[in-house]
């Protein structure tokens, strides 16, 4: 047989004209910044990426961030709100996963608060890490709340000249609220696209209680029927809203803790002394306001109700009050005064917190993680004016300089 010969076979010739490359998990090459806060702007780069933002997933301590802009070498990302501390950060895409790296989140904590001039005036600013950002040229307004959203500062409080008038600013812009009267305003709230403010008009010689709903007044009391009241706090809790203060009832001028649910009055008293609800906090199913109660010495008591059941703070035997509340998993975390000097409690037990508590003010509490936030004032000595402080875990941090009178009122941190 000729070996060169090939048998009558049907051969198939298959001609490659091209190929398609196949997919691949992305490709980490860097990410910057590596530090920030809430909101920052992070860019990570390098290759595989889909050019359609929602075909990646972006995680930071496995927690979505949004992708605000993508192509197949980038990605730019928003951070979103976590505890403090080195995280890591990936992308998932169809295909595949890849670590980008540790981000370092760092808090962003805000304080409102008032602090003289040079020239006696007392001037309404908030603090920003330490960076203040004054918002009046010294017209005696007294800064009471502050609230951050995705991309809002807001910041309330009360005007003080011949005619008291209640303020907000939104983003350092300032507005009024929609008052024929008097007024005043203790608390903001923002709950997605809506901004919440707390307070009181004046009706007569009658005080309402009030709130204002994206500029849209809600009163929720009566002057017919009471001899004054006023809203101090607000709470969102799902679709249920909260609002804590007093009212003083037609048949005696006694003032009376309150708190409303979605506008209707729960009375947290019988009523035969002064109460007064400050603050509100919801968690789940329960309810928590803080205040005071008189007692039949005449003396204030420091204390909180949960559910309607009342827990004393301060021993009856001289002025106490309590200021602010928030509540973290079970415990419950309450700043005020217990007849001799400033006070944190924690599920009703003091705790040690940097500070001479006979000069020391405590004006609000806030929990981030696992840090306690507090802010307020404290006197260097008895003949010296007060300072704007906030302490971290009971270790004081300076707001200014110390050479003016000043005063931290509320604090919020993200």
């Amino acid at each position: 047989m000729n070996p060169f010969r090939f048998p009558a076979l049907l051969f198939f010739v298959i001609i490659v004209t091209g190929c398609e490359k196949a997919p691949s998990p992305p490709v980490i090459s860097g990410m910057n910044p590596l530090t920030g806060g809430y909101g920052t702007e992070v860019v990570i780069t390098g290759k595989n990426f889909e050019a359609d933002a929602t075909g990646n997933i972006v995680t930071v301590n496995g927690v979505e961030a949004e992708v605000v802009n993508a192509r197949e070498t980038s990605l730019t990302i928003i951070i979103p709100v976590l505890t403090e501390g080195e995280w890591p950060v990936k992308v998932k895409t169809e295909i595949g996963e890849a670590t980008a790296g540790m981000f370092n989140y760092q808090y962003s904590i805000y304080v409102a608060g008032n602090e003289f001039n040079s020239s006696g005036s007392n001037v309404a600013k908030y603090w920003k890490n330490g960076s203040g950002i004054i918002l009046d040229d010294g017209t005696n307004t007294h800064l009471t709340s502050i609230a951050v959203s995705d991309s809002d500062v807001c910041v309330a409080g009360t005007l003080y000249t011949d005619i008291v008038r209640g303020r907000f600013w939104m983003n350092n812009v300032p507005g009024s609220l929609t008052t024929t009267s008097g007024s005043a305003a203790y608390d903001i709230l923002i709950d997605g696209s809506d901004m919440y403010v707390a307070g009181s008009e004046a009706y007569g010689s009658t005080d309402i209680a009030k709130y204002w709903k994206n500029g849209t007044p809600v009163s929720l009391t009566d002057p017919s029927l009471t001899n004054g009241a006023c809203a101090y706090s607000l709470f969102k809790n799902g679709e249920d809203f909260y609002v804590a203060g007093l009212v003083v009832g037609t048949t005696g001028l006694n003032p009376v803790a309150t708190y409303w649910k979605n506008d209707n009055p729960v009375y947290l008293t019988d009523r035969t002394r002064s109460s007064r609800a400050q603050d509100i906090y919801v968690s789940g199913n329960d309810v928590y306001v803080c205040g005071y109660e008189r007692n039949s010495s005449g003396f204030n008591v420091a204390k909180y109700w949960k559910n309607g059941t009342p827990v004393d703070l301060s021993d009856g035997q001289s002025r106490a009050w309590a200021y602010s509340i928030t509540v973290s998993g079970t415990d419950v975390y309450i700043v005020g005064n217990d007849g001799y000097g400033a006070r944190c409690w924690k599920n009703g037990v003091a705790v040690q917190v940097e500070c001479n508590p006979a000069l020391t003010t405590f004006n609000s509490v806030f929990i981030a993680g696992n840090d306690v936030f507090i802010a307020g004032s404290e006197q260097p000595d008895e003949l010296s004016p007060a300072h704007a402080y906030y302490w971290r875990n009971g270790a004081r941090v300076s707001l200014t300089d110390g050479n003016r009178l000043s005063v931290a009122s509320a604090i919020f941190v993200r």
